[in-house]
């Protein structure tokens, strides 16, 4: 999401949102932020209609429902903008019709035009005549050139402002499938690729999925803040981005929790993969900004499952999520390979 408000007014808004998760003793989470940020702002009104019911319900938001509420309203937010460019491109080739219809219908005139001077050129051949010929088809010829010209003209303004809705699609797009914190795809993508490589491998080939969690990350927030702890979550998302390759996909599965999906991958080798990941974890130094030093060692736990015949999304993100569990269980900054 992009907003427009100065500073004053975000830092009023993010303050309201805080009095609002606060009353809903909801998690300080980027989605949870989002979602009241947007709420306090008021220009979400779906949203806010929805979240107005629920509290006059005396609902208290599970994360699970920010999350569903984050999904609904606010990621998929790309489609209103998508639906401005659509009206904006619809606006400017309407616009360039008009331009190329008025000049074919200049030019058609300007045929006319050749064509009646032809025939006086024909009939007539005192000097006279012919200057006023000349003089005539060098004023229809002008024009003719000003209207090609003005077209010219359009069709370069035209595709310059093609040129600028095509960016604005592009950033919608890069926006609507990535985490605006880590720059991986958001969890709504990952799941539709899991979806997809989950069916391919029905027929043939092998898929793993590992799910990593940073250690003792709490600990990092409530000791050195959030934007601490956003810092951590963004250089281990890095880690994970540059650790895979080809059809992998690294994503932020949700808080400090990150998924990796690995087609055609056995269980051995996405096994030695999250064992490098963890060490290059191991290895990264968070420097804080007010004094700087270093956090100390950021570590991560790791549980690798492998498809089964028959498996459906959530079978076996369980199996995973187990094996993480596992590892988190059996002291942290390791990696449990799922349970037969």
């Amino acid at each position: 999401m992009k907003y427009k408000d100065t500073v004053e007014k975000s830092a009023e808004f993010l303050r309201l949102a805080i009095t609002h998760m606060a009353r809903q003793k909801a998690g300080h989470h980027p989605m949870s932020f989002s979602v009241w940020y947007e709420y306090v702002s008021g220009g979400n009104r779906q949203l806010s209609a929805e979240l107005d019911e629920l509290q006059q319900k005396g609902v208290l938001l599970t994360d699970e429902m920010t999350e569903a509420l984050y999904n609904k309203y606010v990621a998929d937010c790309g489609a209103g903008a998508t639906q401005h460019v659509h009206e904006e491109l619809d606006k400017i080739l309407k616009n360039i019709a008009v331009s190329a219809r008025e000049a074919g219908e200049k030019s058609s005139r300007f045929d006319h035009s050749l064509e009646q001077y032809s025939v006086r050129l024909e009939e007539r051949h005192e000097l006279e005549s012919l200057q006023d010929v000349i003089q005539a088809l060098l004023v229809e010829t002008r024009s003719m050139r000003s209207s090609l010209s003005d077209l010219e003209q359009e069709l370069s303004d035209k595709t310059r402002e093609m040129d600028g809705l095509k960016e604005q699609l592009r950033q919608v797009r890069e926006e609507t499938i990535s985490d605006a914190l880590t720059g991986l795809v958001n969890r709504k993508v990952f799941l539709e690729r899991f979806n997809q490589a989950r069916q391919i491998t029905d027929a043939c080939g092998s898929l793993c999925l590992l799910l990593v969690d940073i250690d003792h990350f709490k600990d990092v927030n409530d000791n050195y803040g959030h934007l601490l702890g956003d810092k951590v979550i963004r250089q281990v998302a890095q880690t994970l981005n540059v650790s895979v390759k080809g059809g992998d996909t690294a994503a932020r599965y949700g808080g400090e929790e990150f998924a990796i999906l690995l087609p055609n991958t056995t269980l051995e080798n996405a096994r030695n993969l999250a064992e490098q990941i963890r060490l290059k974890v191991e290895r990264i130094r968070v420097r804080r900004a007010d004094n700087g030093s270093t956090l100390g060692v950021v570590t991560i736990s790791v549980g690798v499952a492998c498809y089964r015949q028959g498996d459906d999304d959530s079978s076996m993100i369980h199996r995973a999520d187990m094996a993480l569990y596992a590892a988190k269980h059996g002291g942290r900054n390791r990696v449990m390979i799922e349970s037969e």
